[in-house]
């Protein structure tokens, strides 16, 4: 087991008041995924809490609305310079909360010797949303998540600790929770940035045009074609987490736990696309306390049983 757990008592070089702005902004845009990391020993619940902010600083560019491509593509260029900047020069920049997240992100690469090159590959995939927004396959979508999310199941096998044979579900979890979020955010993603995670030839075959994904926003109703095209590509996503979920075992025991959680979590999400008979241009799904508290407790109970 390699366990990359180079200096465990790392968050004792860091202020408290740093932490926090990292944990208030994993709280505040990604509820599910902070609510699995308190189910993490402490110095990889911070870790994650710096890492998500790390990913959300250039995902704020990309998905802000009032800025065109050109000017999102200026500042995500700007974003990665600094941030190479500081990987190199090593110097802790504490004069604004960006600065402060690429220092603490400097400090959980170089504990955990996260490869620099997976945040290459992250801006690589930021920058490609500034100006594409239509694939047509899924192995051409493949390739966007590998730095918008496989890269970030690969940082977390290496903050957690893994066997390396669990990399290649490392990468599958990463893909899957970000499909999940492809299903479920169809229309926000059409209507507010005009892009579609999707790959086109699977959508041609079931006959689901752009001009139709606009149809179904305006109406916020569905039609037979895309019930259908969403249980084909609910399957394939519970395959998804199905096929990860046996990575998790590879993982050091003391952050399985924590993954187990988001991992369901995600998963419920597609549990409650088909209790909206497959609609997910009437409401934003979402996953509600009583549900997420009947997660943990199965997990738990689910975790226990597997030691």
């Amino acid at each position: 087991m390699a366990t990359h757990l180079t200096n465990i008592a790392w968050t004792k070089e860091i202020s408290k008041q740093d932490i926090n702005i990292c944990r208030d902004i994993c709280k505040n845009y990604g509820k599910k995924y902070y609510l699995a990391t308190l189910f993490l020993p402490k110095n990889e619940r911070y870790s994650t809490w710096v890492l998500y902010s790390f990913f959300r600083i250039a995902d704020e560019i990309v998905d802000t609305e009032d800025i065109d491509s050109e000017t999102a593509s200026l500042k995500l260029k700007k974003l990665s310079l600094l941030w190479k900047s500081l990987y190199e020069s090593k110097v802790y920049d504490n004069q604004n909360s960006t600065n402060i997240i690429l220092s603490l992100t400097r400090k959980v690469f170089e504990n955990y010797e996260i490869p620099f090159e997976y945040s290459e590959s992250f801006f690589e995939a930021m920058l490609s949303d500034t100006t594409k927004t239509r694939y047509n396959t899924y192995t051409e979508l493949q390739k966007y998540m590998y730095g918008s999310a496989a890269v970030v199941g690969l940082m977390m096998a290496n903050v957690i600790g893994y066997d390396d044979k669990g990399t290649p579900e490392a990468i599958l979890l990463g893909e899957a929770m970000q499909m999940t979020n492809f299903l479920r955010d169809i229309k926000e993603d059409f209507v507010l940035r005009s892009r579609i995670y999707l790959p086109g030839d699977e959508l041609i075959k079931y006959n689901i045009s752009d001009s139709r994904i606009s149809m179904y926003c305006e109406s916020q109703k569905i039609d037979e074609d895309f019930k259908e095209y969403m249980k084909i590509q609910i399957s394939k996503n519970r395959l998804q987490y199905k096929m990860a979920n046996i990575g998790i075992t590879y993982l050091n025991q003391r952050g399985r736990l924590g993954v187990y959680m988001a991992s369901y979590l995600y998963e419920k999400i597609l549990d409650k696309i088909e209790q909206n008979e497959y609609n997910v241009f009437n409401k934003r799904v979402s996953v509600s306390l009583k549900e997420k508290i009947i997660i943990i407790l199965y997990t738990i109970w689910k975790v226990k049983i597997k030691k």
